[in-house]
């Protein structure tokens, strides 16, 4: 195959849409350069398809630590001996060089972190596992190389980061922010001070994407991680990424154009590389980074989700969660959710926004503070603050306030893995989010270590020590990750649990939950979660128009179109016709 033209790239449509016309010519043609030189004459590769076997781990580069040993070779040791039959991706939480925000300020975007490996380690996972590199791309570390050479005058780094006049100041008042910290921070350039531009810390500086070098830049990064062997880039805060001044600075048009460009200029150059957009807002709005479904985001975190799982929990009433799931839509069949409940952040309040009442989301907020946990505020336009985040590890967001006579250890294990069963069973790829798959509970030590409620699910383990707790049957840790593998293993196997597979919410009894995937080849599964405190009762004949069997994959009874009784907190796969 010959070079690409500018006329087959057509990149000049939505440059439009972000700069003006002269600056979008002269830009497009970089571009197509720059896809050239990576493209070299090879064929365009094509991605590969999602099963019901593709499940992603989610880990920092150094959650394991062994003595002697760089934390991401200790990684891969570790999934390769746990969970390599049942994993196949892993999304490898930022492990460049960084200042704060455990990792979420990036000094240099080029680079490995020498205290956790080098590329050799990241290409050797890579060679087994799919692999999900993190695109912090909204913005840098206050101690970045370019944010330094900004300061120092360097005049290849002019205007790469957003500066703002003391006059101009009124004018974001409407932006809308993550945090309750100030949107801009002084700093020196040389003997002048400049108030810049940070969405989410002082430590972490805004790109400036008005500047087309700085797209330059970041698609010469994006490529690069390509060639390094990603196949997904999660799009860090990607919300927030174009600005304007008298604007809300999120969800822009511009913004949208981007991440569209982004995926062009990645299938151009031959990358079959997956993008994953991570919005943490209200779900329509989360939505619409599908864009047409193929052309913008391949993947959307599915952030409504875990807080709608706590939502049925806690209230026992399943209503919103089966309202919501029933209208769950994709543009495109190769467009997916990226389904989770845990992750090395809190869990997202703000996008059960309109799907619950306020009330619902007060009443969660006072049950996570109960349990120990943490509440995050974020500023609005008005100065006033609302919940944000919920900090708390998800094993500990199952447990069950005192009451006499219960097993909570065991309830509360069982409401843990109800919660894993949904977000299994619906349409989507599923992530995985290391302390969960390994039992962990929260690190209040850490929190009290850092000052940042975030730590709660950071911990780093000792993998020696991992190794003698997981070889104890009766440990916590054994328990839940032997039937987290199992689950996996199930799944895997089925069909109609690939992320394309059709998906049907049914009607169910009060507090209950069921959801029908039915596979290409016509395979279909029923799978029933019981919400409430006491044993439920459906009737299997009120499933199927004929009078169908079924095996429940987890348990491997065969119902014969009988009433199946489901304990409190249980969850059943059945599957049709064998």
């Amino acid at each position: 195959m010959k070079n690409i033209t500018r006329d087959q790239a057509n990149l000049l449509p939505l440059l439009s849409q972000i700069y003006p016309a002269e600056v979008a010519v002269g830009l497009e043609q970089a571009i197509v350069e720059r896809i050239n030189l990576i493209h070299r004459g090879n064929d365009v590769q094509q991605l590969d398809g999602l099963t019901s076997s593709s499940v992603m781990l989610i880990s920092y580069a150094d959650t394991f630590t062994r003595r002697g040993q760089a934390p991401l070779q200790t990684l891969k040791q570790v999934v390769d001996q746990y969970l390599k039959p049942f994993i196949d991706s892993i999304h490898i939480l930022p492990f460049y060089p960084w200042s704060s925000d455990d990792g979420f300020a990036v000094m240099d975007l080029s680079a490995v972190n020498s205290e956790v490996g080098d590329w050799t380690d990241i290409e050797n996972l890579g060679q087994d596992y799919q692999l999900m590199f993190d695109g912090v791309i909204n913005h840098l570390s206050a101690k970045s190389t370019w944010f330094k050479a900004f300061l120092a005058g360097d005049p290849k780094f002019e205007n790469y980061f957003i500066t703002v006049e003391p006059e101009d100041l009124e004018l974001l008042s409407e932006v809308v922010r993550p945090r309750t910290l100030p949107l801009v921070h002084p700093f020196h350039k040389e003997d002048t001070e400049l108030l810049i531009w940070t969405t989410f810390s002082e430590d972490q500086v805004d790109l400036n994407y008005a500047n087309p070098e700085v797209l330059l830049s970041i698609l010469d990064v994006l490529l690069d991680y390509a060639n390094k062997g990603a196949k997904y880039i999660r799009l860090d805060a990607i919300a927030y990424l174009w600005k304007a001044l008298g604007s809300s600075s999120i969800h822009l048009p511009q913004t949208h154009a981007l991440i569209q460009l982004m995926r062009r200029v990645l299938h151009l150059a031959g990358k079959p590389v997956r993008l994953v957009t991570e919005t943490n807002v209200p779900h329509a709005d989360n939505t619409s980074y599908f864009g047409d479904g193929n052309n913008e985001a391949h993947l959307v975190y599915n952030f409504a989700l875990p807080p709608l799982l706590l939502h049925s929990l806690y209230s026992g009433d399943t209503e919103a969660l089966s309202k919501w799931a029933s209208e769950l839509k994709t543009p495109h069949p190769e467009a997916h959710f990226f389904n989770f409940t845990a992750s090395h952040d809190g869990i997202g309040i703000t996008p059960l926004l309109g799907l619950v009442p306020e009330a619902d989301i007060e009443a969660i907020c006072q049950q996570i503070k109960t349990l120990g946990g943490f509440v995050s505020m974020k500023s609005l336009p008005d100065g006033s603050e609302i919940p944000y985040e919920l900090n708390i590890n998800w094993l500990d967001a199952m447990e069950i306030p005192d009451e006499p006579g219960h097993n909570h250890t065991s309830e509360q294990i069982a409401r843990f893995f109800l919660t894993q069963g949904v977000m299994l069973s619906l349409k989507g790829l599923p992530g995985i989010y290391v302390h969960s798959l390994f039992g962990s509970q929260g690190w209040i030590g850490g929190v009290q270590e850092t000052g940042s409620a975030r730590s709660v699910n950071r911990e780093k383990l000792d993998a020696d020590i991992l190794d003698t707790v997981l070889n104890d049957p009766n440990s916590r840790r054994s328990i839940i990750f032997s039937r987290y593998a199992t689950l996996l293993k199930v799944r895997a196997h089925e069909p109609a649990f690939d992320p394309g597979a059709e998906q049907r919410i049914l009607k169910s009894p009060p507090g209950s939950f069921i959801v029908e995937r039915k596979s290409v080849e016509g395979n279909r599964l029923i799978c029933i979660f019981n919400f409430r405190p006491i044993t439920s009762h459906y009737d299997l004949s009120q499933l199927s128009k004929n009078n169908v069997d079924y095996t429940d994959l987890l348990s491997g009874s065969v119902l014969k179109g009988e009433i199946l009784h489901l304990k409190p907190y249980t969850m059943a796969w059945l599957k049709a016709g064998i």
